[in-house]
């Protein structure tokens, strides 16, 4: 069970920097 918890949290984790990724690249900030 926790590993399904581990797994659903780095799952969001990665749909969540994806954008902030891809925005940092074309503004230039790294995304942070």
């Amino acid at each position: 069970m926790r590993k399904l918890t581990l797994a659903l949290l780095l799952s969001a984790a990665a749909l969540g920097a994806q954008p902030a990724l891809a925005d940092g690249g074309y503004n230039g900030h790294g995304g942070r």
